[in-house]
């Protein structure tokens, strides 16, 4: 029998909601994430010309678990309930609550809150996931070999969708593409955990922002509110 690697095997146990659209007579898992967690989606256009999502350590390797969830199983929609996520230094202002989904689901974002009208108890489960991610970081690289991620972008903008509908933001994204997201995601905190100084960007995702970050950022905001306050 094979042992499991348990630095690259992991099991969550998230919240899952039943929910039915009566106009497509259809039933969707939606899988809940913490709320509190310090992620940041928000439409930073002209500035770049994708919805951004960054986050401190935590919620970015939740993102990462999110990836890997819809890479494994396009049946399922993500949501991050972070709208409200604590900022530093005011830097974030305006974020938006975060949906994910599989064009291979061809979910329609006008039926979201028809759905959301039914996260109620009676509707709620639990939901265990286990990631392997050093499984899909494999995958990913046996795919590589036989497409380049130009090739990939190409196929996943046929299907790729992303729109900000009041106050949340919804990016749809291919099974294929959502596994490059993961692999750059776990990159990203790779190279953070290993104390390499400079800045961590994924490459069609966002930022990840430090604990450096964070706390030069806080201490500005303090010093300001100080010269106010004299």
């Amino acid at each position: 029998m094979k042992e499991r690697n348990k630095e690259t095997e992991v099991k969550f146990t998230l919240g899952e909601y039943k929910v039915y659209s009566k106009k497509r007579k259809k039933e969707y898992s939606v899988i809940i994430f913490p709320g509190e967690l310090r992620l940041w989606a928000f439409d930073n256009y002209p500035e770049d010309n994708f919805m951004i999502v960054d986050g401190d350590k935590t919620g970015f390797r939740m993102l990462s678990i999110a990836f890997a969830i819809l890479a494994q199983d396009p049946s399922k929609i993500v949501y991050f309930p972070v709208k409200n996520a604590e900022g530093f230094g005011g830097y974030y202002g305006g974020t938006c609550h975060l949906v994910l989904a599989c064009s291979e689901l061809q979910f329609r974002r006008s039926d979201w809150y028809e759905l959301k009208k039914q996260f109620k108890p009676k509707n709620k489960g639990k939901y265990t996931f286990r990631y392997e991610r050093q499984k899909l970081m494999d995958y990913q690289e046996k795919l590589e070999r036989k497409m380049s991620y130009p090739e990939i972008e190409r196929e996943n903008e046929r299907v790729h969708a992303e729109e900000q509908k009041e106050d949340t933001i919804f990016i749809v994204d291919s099974k294929k593409a959502y596994c490059y997201k993961h692999a750059q995601a776990v990159k990203v905190l790779r190279k953070y955990k290993s104390g390499v100084p400079g800045y961590f960007y994924c490459h069609k995702v966002g930022w990840l922002v430090t604990d450096r970050e964070i706390w030069y950022s806080t201490q500005e905001l303090l010093k300001e509110l100080e010269k106010k306050e004299e």
